[in-house]
């Protein structure tokens, strides 16, 4: 049994460059698989990152218009806010001037009960010309 005979051994010069060359162009169209695989997972990547962007510069938007909504409502709360002293400031004026009247009405009474008619006299003067005051436009 000759085992060397099944077997035929390629001339050594063409059939190692053939084999060579074979060898290259595999490793080339494998490079060349390797990168478009490469390049098609960038490109996906991409594709979801910018996906990604458009989402977060929609709610950023939304912040934004919401912080918009915010400002405008704090802007009008402010004015509200003002008006409301501006009246609390009117009504503890009012409020002072009418508890002023009374009691100097309760004066009058109390003077014309104990027969003190200088006393009445003097009181209603001071009612008057403070009832004149308030009435005057400011």
């Amino acid at each position: 049994m000759d085992l060397g005979a099944d077997l035929v051994v390629p001339d050594r010069k063409t059939g190692l460059k053939s084999l060579r060359k074979r060898h290259r162009k595999c490793r080339s169209i494998l490079r060349k698989q390797q990168r478009r695989k490469r390049l098609n997972n960038s490109n996906r990547r991409i594709m979801e990152l910018k996906a990604e962007m458009e989402g977060i510069s929609r709610e950023q938007k939304r912040v934004k218009e919401g912080q918009e909504e915010v400002r405008e409502k704090l802007i009008k709360l402010g004015a509200e806010c003002d008006q409301l002293r501006k009246e609390t400031e009117f009504i503890f004026k009012q409020r002072a001037e009418t508890q002023l009247r009374l009691n100097l009405i309760f004066e009058i009474l109390k003077a014309k009960k104990d027969c003190n008619p200088s006393k009445v006299t003097n009181l209603v003067m001071h009612l008057r010309e403070l009832m004149r005051k308030q009435n005057e436009p400011q």
